[in-house]
């Protein structure tokens, strides 16, 4: 079977024979690529070589809404054809605030092809969009505005962040040669423009060099395993199918920098801290949330984990416990086993509804509360025999007024149980390796505590803090 229409959905899968092919332009977020398909054990299953192409779009019943929204006043749109769309109107401000800039070090030629790149992005970032530019209306809040084709592009809240591409000086052929950068708008444009490009560098370390990714293509009802090349699935959720992609991981030559080793005197780059890193704009419902409404989850607490959190915390006998930033309460659910009274807060009301959808009979109590700016008289109890702060400190801005606020709600005698990454733990080619505190950070965390007790898990380390 041969399709030689644009195609958002491939409902033509039933009528493929056991071993028979099917070759389409299938198109993934406005990205198409002409795909020979093999059906195996009532699956499609892609062959190579898969090849960017263009076709007339399909009309009529089998067309697809492209979810094409336009931000007030600003003349810029976004599509959001695949995924769940997002409101766009809270991004007007974004645009009037200089936009910063995150370098990624990653190089493309003058006429070398990126698609696999921006395949990787549509599928990894949840809230990802392609950003155009009305000609009719151009204010000139995106410059230069994306040539040709829509460009590749996120929402994070009231934030959003785009690729971009820079020259950087001249390539043999006299194509010139450039660098992927990324442009953040809005108060946590900063901080999504620094999530997508770790993405870039993920894929410049371990799948630029690798061969095309895998596609399996399912009925949208279809169970079955996950693929074996990948460090992360990617799917798409179609009207009629359900597309996987897998990437194989082939490593690459990495980036030749990471965050920190961008020269100071570089325009474009945000303001350094004292400690060498570059500053973050701090993190707030609005970067979260999305992620978390995305379908975004983080690390499980695995059994070792609770053991140590045992260990250091003790027997609760019905004293109250407080877990801040809770998520889906992965740590909040080990406290009541330990006999304690516990409720869990978060700012993002995805995450407060994932830990109440996921909760199998009594446990914690959840709220829907930013520690940071919310009053602390909304807690219901006045003080807690145990607070934890599990993957959370890390994102801080302001660590000692933080910490200030902890203790004002820790009970004389209680716990401060804190979980966090430690920065350099990755490996050298791990995107995340920079996320994790410094050792100025860490002092900030256990200075003026009587008791400081810690045990290491890998790249985390567990901290018990007592007054």
């Amino acid at each position: 079977m041969i399709v030689t229409v644009d195609t958002w959905d491939l409902p033509w899968i039933t009528m493929v024979a056991e071993g028979g092919r099917l070759v389409a332009p299938l198109r993934l977020h406005q990205y198409v690529w002409s795909i020979g398909f093999t059906k195996h054990d009532g699956a499609l299953i892609s062959e190579e070589p898969l090849t960017v192409c263009g076709f007339v779009p399909m009309q009529g019943a089998g067309a697809w809404e492209p979810n094409l929204r336009t931000i007030p006043g600003c003349g810029i749109r976004l599509a959001f054809e695949d995924g769940t769309p997002m409101p766009v109107d809270q991004l007007a401000p974004a645009f009037g605030m200089a936009p910063s800039t995150v370098r990624t070090h990653v190089t493309v030629g003058g006429e070398e092809p990126f698609d696999s790149l921006t395949l990787y992005l549509a599928g990894a970032l949840p809230g990802f969009c392609r950003l155009s530019v009305d000609p009719d209306h151009d204010t000139g809040l995106v410059s230069p505005p994306p040539p040709h084709w829509p460009g590749a592009a996120m929402v994070r809240g009231r934030s959003l962040a785009r690729l971009a591409h820079e020259r950087i000086g001249d390539s043999e052929n006299g194509n010139g040669a450039y660098e992927f950068v990324i442009h953040g708008y809005g108060p946590a444009g900063h901080l999504a423009a620094t999530e997508m490009a770790e993405h870039v560098r993920h894929w410049q370390r371990n799948h630029r060099a690798a061969p095309c990714p895998h596609i399996t293509v399912q009925p949208k009802d279809a169970t079955g395993p996950t693929g074996a090349y990948t460090d992360g699935l990617h799917v798409f959720h179609k009207k009629h199918t359900r597309i996987k992609i897998d990437w194989p991981v082939i490593p690459g030559e990495a980036a030749p920098a990471a965050l920190a080793d961008v020269q100071d005197h570089e325009p474009c780059c945000p303001a350094r801290s004292q400690s060498g890193r570059v500053a973050t704009v701090p993190a707030t419902a609005d970067y979260w949330e999305p992620l978390w409404a995305g379908g975004r989850r983080y690390r499980e607490v695995t059994s070792t984990e609770a053991a140590m959190l045992a260990d250091h915390v003790g027997p609760g006998h019905g004293r109250p416990a407080l877990d801040i930033g809770t998520g889906e309460g992965s740590l909040a659910r080990h406290l009541p086993q330990l006999g304690y009274r516990t409720i869990g807060i978060d700012f993002a009301p995805s995450a407060i509804a994932a830990a109440r959808n996921t909760q199998r009979g009594d446990g914690p109590a959840w709220h829907l509360m930013d520690f940071v700016s919310d009053d602390l008289s909304a807690l219901p109890d006045a003080a807690y025999a145990i607070v934890t702060c599990r993957l959370v400190y890390r994102w801080i801005d302001d660590k000692a007024a933080f910490l200030d606020r902890v203790r004002q709600v820790l009970a004389p005698g209680g716990t401060f149980w804190v979980v966090t990454e430690l920065a350099g733990r990755r490996e050298e080619d791990d995107p995340y390796r920079h996320l994790g505190i410094t050792p100025a950070e860490a002092e900030i965390l256990t200075a003026g505590w009587s008791v400081v007790r810690t045990a290491d898990l890998d790249v985390l380390r567990c901290y018990a803090l007592r007054p």
